[in-house]
Parts: structure tokens; sequence; C-alpha cells
């Protein structure tokens, strides 16, 4: 929502120079929808690097694994509506990033499964 409905005169470095270059050149962000994203989580965790980088990682992670067939069974709707069960979530906030920062498909699904289980008996009180 962020990324397509926020004033870019909210954002401070859309379009302004960010990055000196070793030629004397400097680069801006572009108006992205990727881009304005980013700014939007380096805002939320002001001063918080760390955390910062540590929910982009997981979060391009996380995408990695969208079109994965054992993501369908957790996500409803289609198009730009879809509703992604919170067990996903979850598990991409806990689960171990390989060492090139993304999930590896099988055990991440079996926690989420498992997750999802256990979010679902206690919402009928069968924990």
């Amino acid at each position: 929502m962020v990324a397509e409905y926020e004033f870019l005169e909210e954002v401070p470095s859309i379009g302004k120079p960010l990055i000196r270059t070793n030629d004397g050149g400097t680069l801006a962000l572009s108006n992205h929808p990727d881009n304005r994203f980013g700014l939007a989580v380096m805002r939320h965790f002001r001063g918080q690097q760390d955390k910062a980088t540590a929910f982009l990682w997981r979060f391009w992670g996380l995408q990695r694994l969208f079109h994965h067939d054992g993501m369908k069974a957790y996500i409803k709707g289609a198009g730009d509506e879809r509703e992604i069960n919170c067990a996903v979530f979850e598990v991409a906030a806990t689960e171990k990033l390989s060492d090139k920062y993304e999930f590896e498909a099988e055990p991440f699904f079996q926690k989420v499964r498992e997750v999802a289980a256990r979010m679902d008996a206690e919402e009928t009180g069968n924990t």
C-alpha cells in the first residue's frame, strides 16, 4: 500500500542525490514502488539499521517462495486482492535463512503446515 499511495513529497530521497560516485557524479533513487517500499522500511526502523536489513532479507527470501507450489495452499484470492495465511509470516520471521538469504522451500513449508495447524487448533479451542 505504501508503494502505491504514498505522496512523493513525503519521501525525501526520491529524485534527490543520495550517493556520490568516485567520478564526481551522484546517484538518486527513481520513483519506483520497490524504492518507495525500501525507503518506507528504513523510515519505520529509524536508527535501527540491523532490524531494517533483517526485515528486508526475510521479505526478499519470502518473495522467492510466492510462486512455489507449496505456497498455493496459503494464498486466497487473485491479482491485487490476495490474502496470505498468517502462518507464512510467522515462519518467515523465525525460520533460518541460507547463506544466500533464501528460505529452503521444503523445511519452510513443513514449518508453515505446523504453525497453521497450531493456529487452527487455537482458533477452534482444541489446544
